[in-house]
């Protein structure tokens, strides 16, 4: 996992930034957000998806910088090629992350430790980019080993000691935990890794649900996932900061943008010849309390009519007339694989 991507690209661009607290994003007064803060700016509070006004009050000497995304996909390229050379099993799950699977190479867990350490400094060396590396069985206990290990670290967690490596954590750092998630687990007692572990998936149910039996395999240290170059794609979002905070009455420009975010999602899907069942939004009020309302359907969805149609429905079921909204978010998800819709698209069901 590449630390700060952003910020340590620029940092390699200009060696004047070295050290300086820096924000990656977008202008303050066109309600901009925070896509990467160096460490330095961390420290002072500032995070990733923070409001860039928020950010700069926070640490008002940090120096804004518009993102060049074209800039850090070829520093991404870079670093992805190296990865590939060193083992067939390669898969990039973003454009600062990825997992190897060393396992065809053969070698002995000490090996794989060094031939790992290898490879950071490698790209350290040859790219200029610092790096977390998490090593471990399984993909898992990786990430979360990389997570630990930032920044700029390496924790190797050894075979048969995946389940005592994540007991002490807190629930938060299993990935799939989600904050909402993490207040429902802590109101029922579960704090640590360990008390999930400890307890009985069918517990773990009634509190979360469908994912219950994974999150629970996944608190004991296994995971079945492979390293895979396929890229299973779960779901495609769009959304939208207002420039201004927009009351709910007056609805013209919110099922505006709500059109402009159905045509995107629903022309992604389309090239990508997925079709989806479920549909969500996103609001987020004028106070950043956010929420989401989805709704699934027993079929693929037939067409973009139907999208905007449920999207409208969703938002006139959760807002009243006087909702003031800073952002709203559309996603599509729940995917069929078959390229044909199971049922007659919304025009021809009207004619």
């Amino acid at each position: 996992d590449l630390d700060a991507f952003y910020a340590s690209v620029e940092v390699l661009e200009d060696d004047n930034l070295r050290g300086k607290p820096l924000l990656i994003g977008g202008s303050p007064d066109k309600r901009g957000v925070v896509a990467t803060a160096s460490y330095e700016a961390r420290a002072r509070g500032c995070k990733s998806a923070m409001p860039v006004s928020q950010a700069l009050r926070l640490c008002p000497e940090a120096i804004l910088i518009t993102p060049r995304f074209s800039l850090y996909k070829k520093y991404s390229d870079r670093v992805m090629a190296i990865l590939k050379t060193e083992s067939e099993a390669f898969q990039q799950v973003s454009i600062d992350e990825a997992y190897i699977d060393l396992t065809s190479k053969g070698l002995t867990e000490e090996e794989a430790i060094n031939f790992t350490h290898r490879l950071k400094a490698r790209i350290h060396v040859d790219i200029g980019l610092p790096c977390s590396v998490g090593m471990a069985s399984n993909k898992i206990v990786a990430k979360v080993a990389c997570e630990q290990a930032k920044p700029n670290g390496f924790k190797a967690v050894r075979v048969g000691q995946e389940a005592t490596f994540l007991k002490d954590l807190d629930i938060s750092a299993l990935p799939g935990i989600g904050p909402q998630s993490t207040k429902r687990l802590n109101s029922y007692g579960f704090y640590k890794i360990g008390d999930i572990a400890r307890s009985k998936p069918e517990m773990i149910a009634q509190i979360l649900g469908s994912t219950a039996r994974s999150l629970y395999k996944n608190a004991m240290g296994e995971d079945d996932s492979i390293v895979s170059g396929i890229k299973h794609i779960k779901s495609i979002s769009s959304e939208r900061t207002f420039p201004t905070d927009i009351t709910f009455k007056d609805g013209t420009p919110i099922f505006s943008v709500l059109s402009k975010l159905t045509s995107q999602v629903w022309d992604s899907s389309a090239k990508k010849k997925l079709n989806a069942r479920t549909i969500s939004i996103k609001l987020r009020y004028s106070d950043f309390r956010t929420i989401t309302r989805s709704k699934t359907l027993g079929y693929a969805i037939p067409d973009k009519e139907t999208v905007e149609i449920i999207a409208s429905d969703l938002i006139n079921q959760t807002l009243n007339q006087f909702d003031t909204l800073r952002l709203m978010g559309l996603t599509l998800s729940n995917f069929y694989t078959s390229s044909e819709p199971s049922q007659l698209p919304f025009k021809q069901l009207l004619d």
